[in-house]
């Protein structure tokens, strides 16, 4: 696709997003992991051509590692639309977006693709371990005895968890798409989707607020005690084990994501 006009998004970790030949997305790689995401991103939206709920990225062109994308790149439709924003929060029906997200994960419930259990495992658990290790430098003594008590709790539920299920791995509310009525009509960024626990697509929900989270809870099919025991475990695990991968490759992110965890735990 020869690109005429190419317009800057925003950055995440790692990708950066522009809007090209005003109907579709580039996501430009920027890091190591950038092109194994991609690839893994194609194989995970191939198996969600059955839903309903939503619009989801439809997959243009993946962009091996070459000189213009060292890091790789993906392209795909954009889903007309604008953004979620922090802003949006006050403006928006969150019922309505709560019944739809309920909606989108049911439907995710149901999809089933093949899952090394035991590598997922292993990577979560040296995730874990590698940054709680690093965050020794960075709390009391008091807050790292709280983090390492979660850390033998999460490593229990790993050990001992075994209903997997597809999730979307994201599920931020910056990944909405919204209509010029504030209604949700599409899901992006599937870089992290694939098997997983679906508390993990829960606790994205908390970004805007545990009341907007229970709503979600009260449509989701499939809410108990034990989903809701497991999200207070994940919830943690979503600021804690990325912060070696923060240090490692966005150090101008530690101070943010050190707060982010810090409200966790207390």
């Amino acid at each position: 696709m020869k690109i005429k006009t190419k317009e800057y998004i925003n950055e995440g970790f790692n990708s950066k997003a522009y809007i090209i030949n005003r109907d579709y997305i580039l996501l430009e790689g920027i890091n190591k992991n950038s092109f194994q995401n991609y690839q893994k991103y194609v194989t995970n939206i191939n198996q969600l051509n059955s839903l309903k709920s939503l619009q989801i990225p439809k997959i243009v062109k993946l962009i091996s590692v070459n000189n213009e994308y060292p890091y790789g790149a993906l392209i795909y439709e954009m889903i007309k639309g604008k953004t979620f924003r922090e802003k949006d929060i006050k403006i928006t029906n969150l019922e309505n977006l709560a019944k739809k997200i309920a909606a989108f994960l049911n439907e995710l419930y149901d999809i089933k693709i093949d899952f090394d259990k035991k590598l997922y495992i292993n990577n979560e658990m040296k995730k874990m371990e590698e940054s709680v290790i690093e965050l020794k430098k960075f709390f009391n003594n008091e807050n790292y005895e709280k983090i390492k008590g979660w850390s033998e709790e999460y490593k229990n539920y790993l050990l001992t968890f075994n209903d997997y299920h597809f999730i979307h791995g994201d599920l931020w509310y910056e990944n909405y798409i919204l209509d010029d009525n504030y209604e949700l009509i599409g899901i992006v960024d599937f870089e992290n989707s694939g098997m997983g626990d679906p508390a993990n697509d829960i606790c994205a929900l908390n970004y805007l607020g545990k009341d907007f989270m229970d709503k979600v809870l009260f449509y989701y099919k499939y809410t108990n005690n034990e989903l809701i025991r497991r999200i207070t475990i994940l919830i943690k695990a979503r600021e804690i084990c990325n912060f070696k991968n923060v240090i490692d490759n966005y150090p101008d992110e530690i101070n943010d994501q050190f707060n982010k965890i810090k409200k966790v735990i207390e």
